[in-house]
């Protein structure tokens, strides 16, 4: 029997409380999908109250590969090796989950690897990913988003995170290399992807555009505003009820929503949905 399940990836941080957004993420998963399982993989102690929601807790193995860096990213390629599913969807862990998304599955089975390539605004129109993309577009990188993306255990697979595990470490090779327009002086989960995909040459094997599998993606320049701010929540407001349901302005937020502001999840928003989650649960 195949095994599916959701993963997110924890590692401590003295500027974000990562541990409670993917506390947040499991409960909005557990909410609309109550079968749903949900895989942490952290190096943080997890609250005895969190502990319920999450169905499998594992470590991150090995040596650290981020002691050094403020962005804990590096050792995120270790989630493949780690997750206890067949097939797994990985999702950062400032996103949550608003509808039943379990058709998703039925999609994700026809591919072995596949990268959300294309996201959302909150109005629900394709995002322009320009702004924050130069690197991408410059030197003719796959579009690749690691903030959302699905695996299966293959031995191709396997390849493709050696891989990603070496162009992670030894990422300003392969940025010098690869990137030699608007160069990125810092490691990046999505720069070194789409780097490998490049190596690898499967990006028409990996994503597709034309899918429902998708997020919405709340940087401020991707929502094609003439007048965009540095954060986006001093734009527009933010409303949600008892059921969680979330409005951005007046646009009702549907699949995925990839807040990336940590302020969003108020301890407000967080208690409602632990509310929602046990009132399923009970």
């Amino acid at each position: 029997m195949i095994t599916r399940g959701f993963c997110t990836f924890v590692q401590h941080n003295d500027q974000v409380d990562y541990m409670k957004q993917a506390y947040a993420l499991a409960l909005s998963t557990k909410i609309h999908m109550p079968s749903a399982k949900f895989c942490l993989i952290t190096n943080v102690k997890v609250p005895s109250h969190m502990m319920k929601v999450f169905d499998h807790v594992c470590d991150i193995p090995g040596s650290d590969d981020a002691v050094n860096d403020s962005w804990k990213i590096a050792n995120r390629y270790k989630i493949y090796s780690v997750t206890p599913y067949d097939e797994t969807i990985i999702m950062d862990a400032d996103m949550l989950i608003l509808n039943d998304i379990s058709h998703w599955w039925n999609f994700l089975s026809n591919y072995n690897l596949y990268f959300v390539s294309q996201v959302r605004t909150y109005r629900d129109a394709v995002s322009d990913n320009s702004f924050y993309r130069r690197t991408f577009v410059e030197n003719q990188l796959p579009n690749l988003y690691f903030g959302l993306h699905f695996y299966k255990k293959t031995k191709k697979n396997k390849m493709f995170l050696e891989m990603l595990k070496t162009v992670l470490l030894t990422y300003q090779t392969f940025y010098e290399k690869f990137t030699p327009k608007h160069q990125q002086n810092w490691r990046s989960m999505d720069v070194s992807g789409a780097i490998t995909s490049k190596i690898m040459n499967n990006v028409h094997e990996i994503t597709s555009k034309n899918s429902y599998v998708t997020f919405t993606h709340m940087k401020s320049h991707n929502q094609h505003w003439t007048y965009p701010t540095t954060h986006w929540m001093e734009k527009v407001n933010v409303y949600f009820n008892e059921d969680c349901e979330i409005k951005i302005d007046n646009f009702l937020q549907k699949g995925v929503l990839h807040y990336v502001e940590s302020e969003f999840l108020t301890d407000m928003l967080l208690q409602s949905l632990e509310k929602k989650y046990y009132e399923h649960t009970n």
